[in-house]
């Protein structure tokens, strides 16, 4: 039984005790699992550090969640005048996200201007 021992590093019919580890945060005891070694904080202070930082993290809300669109023209909601996205596929690829898109559209027939990401991201598509 030396032998298994030696391999295993314990006696057979005896369960291997749980190794602890501590937050680095609070301090506070939590199980040794793959996510708390690579966090080395407690779910508890992982939850208020993301409230801390904003809840852009959660999946399909906020900015992060929004891409360029592959429709290939916008409808003015002003004036109803049906434009075309010059930059897309130029400037723009289709799936990037909105966040690199800056600067104002600009309706040429009634002059109102919108946000070039909430044109390119998808608010005033026009499907045809």
């Amino acid at each position: 039984m030396k032998w298994f021992r030696s391999l295993f590093g314990q006696k057979r019919g005896t369960k291997k005790t749980q190794d602890n580890l501590h937050c680095q945060k609070c301090g506070a005891s939590m199980p040794d699992s793959k996510a708390n070694r690579r966090w080395g904080i407690c779910k508890s202070c992982r939850r208020e550090q993301t409230r801390e930082q904003g809840d852009y993290k959660r999946i399909g809300s906020g900015p992060a969640a929004v891409r360029v669109t592959p429709c290939l023209a916008w409808k003015c909601p002003q004036c109803g005048t049906v434009l075309r996205k010059g930059g897309l596929g130029q400037v723009f690829m289709p799936g990037d996200p909105v966040s690199m898109v800056a600067g104002t559209a600009t309706c040429s027939v009634c002059n109102s201007t919108y946000s070039q990401s909430d044109v390119y991201g998808g608010r005033y598509d026009f499907h045809g």
